[in-house]
């Protein structure tokens, strides 16, 4: 993390690598589900300012790329729903790891179950996220204030022979950020998503996001 301020960045990059492996070798402890699953996001992020209009105003366009995949190891593979990947709305805890994505409805991009017509998601084991956000900071003090405008696309598969890095689901959008005091970082997108979340369904169209303690 090179950034130089960790509530508005102006410039400078964030690089995260994570990597996980559970393996159960014992299949008498848990014979119908060991959790043997090997999992591995990458992401990075830079920020590069464009305008300085004022002592605390300024205009930063950031632009982010998020990967990972989840498989399973061992002779008996096992991937908890939990670590599989889904993928819409503001990424909060939706049961399954759920990937920011705008402009969608929370969790609703992800694996189709085979030879279903439903458009309910089973969640996928690899991903991909492109990112653009034009950031204008209103006020430091005494509130923090920013408006931004964001581009986004990205899409979930059921593993990475799957994925396709031009069938991606596009969205963009506008949105407000404000710290509040013994709060924190609180905010609203409006997002408009251009493509269906599901091969079944018709196309997302304007999706409300509320934020709490993430600054994207």
């Amino acid at each position: 993390n090179s950034t130089d301020d960790p509530l508005f960045p102006g410039s400078g990059s964030e690089f995260a690598f994570q990597t996980r492996l559970a393996y159960l070798p014992v299949e008498s402890i848990a014979p119908n589900e060991p959790s043997n699953y090997f999992l591995t996001n990458f992401s990075m992020k830079f920020f590069t300012p464009l305008a300085q209009l004022g002592i605390s105003q300024k205009l930063v366009l950031m632009t982010s790329f998020d990967v990972g995949s989840v498989s399973g190891v061992g002779g008996t593979p096992y991937i908890p729903p939990t670590e599989r990947f889904t993928m819409g709305g503001s990424g909060l805890s939706t049961g399954f790891t759920t990937i920011a994505l705008r402009g969608y409805p929370d969790a609703s991009i992800g694996r189709p179950r085979v030879g279903s017509a439903n458009t309910f998601t089973e969640a996928g084991e690899a991903y991909m996220k492109y990112g653009a956000e034009v950031r204008f900071q209103i006020s430091r003090e005494p509130i923090p204030l920013f408006v931004l405008a964001f581009a986004e696309a990205g899409n979930v598969w059921p593993d990475f022979s799957h994925a396709d890095p031009f069938n991606l689901k596009r969205a963009v959008g506008f949105g407000a950020r404000v710290q509040v005091p013994a709060v924190g970082l609180l905010g609203i997108d409006l997002g408009y998503g251009f493509d269906s979340a599901t091969p079944f369904g018709e196309k997302s169209g304007w999706q409300t996001h509320f934020q709490f303690g993430r600054a994207f």
